[in-house]
């Protein structure tokens, strides 16, 4: 068995997409039918994503007749919400919390994917299917998933942006997609800035190891590039007033 995980890369990789699929679809069938209890999803994200598809801007949902505290809520969250109108969309539910959380159950699913990736790429293919073990039976991000929160959507943009670091040499597509992804992380959920020091701590780790090839101006390069992604996502969610 552990040949097989040093040896066999590409058969950790099925194996680790196929538990994750059997959690995430056994999920999401045992959640379809919850009497969920009331959460801060149900008002205002559900009817703001309802709403979503009739306004010209995606920053419209903050002018809609919401009062207080509710209005305040909706800051942070916008990608959440635009992730929840389109699953109300295809799942044709407006009024119950399961596209929510289903988005949420894809969120994990992907994340736990990217769990994997990243720790292989640091620690070596045995350790990394420990590691995803470790995160995909972890209770915690189902319990955000039940409730309908927004961190698990932080996290897998946040870890998406982190896939996308080694590749900053071979493309410039790949610094303007992390960046692009940490826009949407930022738009994810107010909690999101706290994985801005651990993004800079892979992105420093990344430039170390290639550090015989390292210049100033292609630092620079990268840089302009990952902003020019998180750029093109902040006017998305901010057009007409940025």
């Amino acid at each position: 068995m552990h040949n097989i995980f040093l040896r066999r890369p590409a058969f950790t990789l099925w194996i680790v997409v196929l538990i994750t699929l059997c959690i995430s679809v056994t999920l999401s069938i045992a959640v379809y039918y919850i009497n969920y209890w009331p959460t801060d999803s149900e008002n205002p994200y559900l009817p703001a994503a309802a709403k979503l598809f009739n306004l010209q801007h995606i920053s419209d949902i903050h002018r809609l007749p919401l009062v207080g505290i509710l209005k305040v809520n909706m800051h942070g969250k916008e990608a959440l919400i635009v992730g929840i109108a389109v699953m109300q969309k295809i799942l044709n539910d407006t009024s119950s919390l399961y596209p929510n959380v289903l988005l949420l159950i894809m969120a994990v699913a992907v994340s736990s994917i990217a769990v994997f990736v990243i720790a292989r790429r640091l620690l070596g293919n045995a350790i990394g299917f420990i590691t995803f073990l470790f995160f995909v039976t972890c209770f915690w991000p189902y319990q955000y998933v039940i409730f309908g929160a927004h961190q698990p959507l932080a996290l897998m943009n946040f870890l998406l942006a982190v896939i996308c670091l080694p590749f900053f040499l071979k493309s410039p597509f790949a610094a303007i997609a992390s960046g692009g992804f940490l826009g949407l992380m930022l738009f994810s959920s107010p909690t999101a800035p706290i994985y801005g020091p651990y993004f800079l701590a892979f992105w420093a780790y990344y430039e170390y190891k290639n550090k015989n090839s390292f210049s100033l101006s292609r630092l620079i390069l990268h840089v302009i590039l990952l902003l020019a992604g998180l750029l093109f996502v902040l006017l998305i969610f901010t057009l007409p007033d940025p």
